[in-house]
């Protein structure tokens, strides 16, 4: 759940963070999909061999907020 709180806070700064804040939103997106959708349709009957997209959908996840911080501390432009 946080990561789509995150997910709609970046819809809304995304004009003031450029690049790095893009970049966080499509990870969170592919993790979304990846982890999350990975999981659902195990809970569902897929084959267990779709449980192997979720530590990529993670490292997705990971990456988001990486991007996300360093939007977040790098400087400005005046």
């Amino acid at each position: 759940m946080i990561h789509a709180a995150a997910l709609l806070a970046l819809v809304f700064l995304i004009e003031r963070g450029g690049w790095w804040l893009g970049a966080a939103g499509w990870c969170f997106v592919i993790g979304l999909v990846l982890f999350c959708g990975s999981l659902d349709l195990l809970a569902a009957g897929a084959p267990h061999v779709i449980a192997h997209a979720a530590p990529w959908g993670g490292t997705a996840f990971i990456l988001g907020w990486l991007a996300a911080l360093v939007a977040a501390v790098r400087p400005k432009k005046a």
